[in-house]
This record gives structure tokens, sequence and C-alpha cells, in this order.
């Protein structure tokens, strides 16, 4: 585990703690445990999770801070779970520091915690390279539609067919199908759980949706990316 020496400090207040609170909330229900890096651009963390079936990719951009005070690269082997903890008592600004016992702390005028460093390979995951056949911008929440569907089978199939993005399930005993939008793309399909999908799509409003021939799913919100791997074609 590598972190730096050098005194650092970065704060977060208003809106900004309060997405990177929430997209914390939902990475954690992928992910267990990660290494944050904080650099030049802002906090980034990229991790599988324990099954290597999903990937997140979480990037707060450095504009994004109140104060962010980062003069070299700082990497912190968290687990996700306490870190999000760490950040709930804090409702209207945070500062983000280490202690002198080398653990990460949150404090404010009032409230102080901190979270133990875990040993993690310092080697941050890249997003895989990918081509898509389809580039998705739904109009729509895809939660509702996916919550609509996820009753009748383990999976839900993402296709675009005659132009249209379509979200299809079918169980041993009823069949569901919801049009979501027009899309100019060529018919393509890959089924994925509907665990996961619940998971992702409670990051919000995906600005983009991207998609193959029974191939990885990439859905890209406001500060997250997640990609999902397929299900098994006779799955």
């Amino acid at each position: 585990m590598e972190t730096t020496k050098t005194n650092w400090n970065v704060s977060l207040k208003g809106d900004s703690l309060k997405n990177v609170r929430t997209n914390l909330k939902n990475i954690k229900s992928l992910i267990t445990e990660g290494m944050f890096k904080f650099d030049n651009e802002g906090l980034k963390m990229t991790a599988m999770d324990a099954a290597n079936v999903a990937m997140v990719i979480f990037f707060v951009p450095a504009k994004d801070f109140d104060l962010y005070n980062i003069s070299e690269e700082v990497n912190l082997g968290l687990n996700v779970d306490i870190f999000y903890k760490s950040l709930t008592a804090f409702k209207e600004s945070v500062t983000i520091s280490m202690d002198d016992d080398g653990r990460l702390k949150t404090h404010d005028a009032k409230y102080s915690f901190t979270v133990p460093l875990i040993e993690l390979d310092n080697q941050q995951r890249n997003m895989p390279a990918l081509e898509f056949n389809a580039t998705i911008t739904p109009d729509s929440k895809l939660a509702d539609f996916i919550s609509n569907l996820i009753d009748i089978s383990e999976g839900i199939n993402f296709e675009v067919r005659n132009k249209k993005f379509i979200l299809s399930a079918q169980g041993d005993l009823r069949k569901g199908e919801a049009v979501v939008c027009d899309v100019n793309a060529p018919d393509t399909s890959s089924k994925f759980s509907s665990e996961y999908l619940t998971k992702f799509f409670a990051f919000g409003k995906p600005n983009k949706i991207e998609l193959g021939n029974e191939y990885p799913l990439r859905v890209t919100f406001d500060n997250v990316i997640a990609i999902l791997a397929p299900r098994v074609q006779n799955d």
C-alpha cells in the first residue's frame, strides 16, 4: 500500500458532498473495497466486484471539491462501506485528510471519524477497450422498466430491434417486454443479470448506454461508469 507522506486535505460541501455520498452508497452494493486515488485531476476509483462480473469506474473531478490541496498522488485502499459510513454524519461539509496514525480522517467542527487503510494492489485497473454496436441515450428512467420485468426472470434482455431499444424478460410462466425509445443502430442483443441491473440503475438516469451482441453493457452516469458482463446464451 502506497500513500503520500506529505500533508494533504480536501473538502466537500453541499451538492458535491451529497453526490459523493449517494454514489458511494450505490457503489458499496457492488464493490467491497477499492483503491481510491487523489491526483491533479480529482478522485478516482476503478474496481471489479468479487464475482468479476461488474466493473465500476468512479470519478469526482477536482473542481467539484470546495478545497483540493493535493500536491502529489495519494493512493488509499479503503473498504467502500466503511468509507461511506464515515461521511453520513456530515450534512453541510466535510474535510478529508490523514491522521497522525496513517488512517483516513473525515471531520468538521463537530464530528471526527477515522477509517483504517487496507492492503490492496496499488495498480489502478483500466477501463477495457470495448467496441459497441449501439449507443443509446434513453429519455426515461430504465430503473422503472427493469423493476417491472425483474420478477419475471433472473435475466433481462437488452436489444435493438427494428430501430427500437427494447427490454424483455421471459420466465416459466410469463413474458414481458418494454419499448424504451427509438435508436439508430443495427439489431443487437445481450442478456444481463436482473440483480446487477437493479444495482446499476440505482445510480439514476444514465447519460449513455452502450450495447453489443452477447457483449458487455456499459452505462455512463454523471460520476460513474458501470460495465456488466453478459449472461451466457443458455442461461
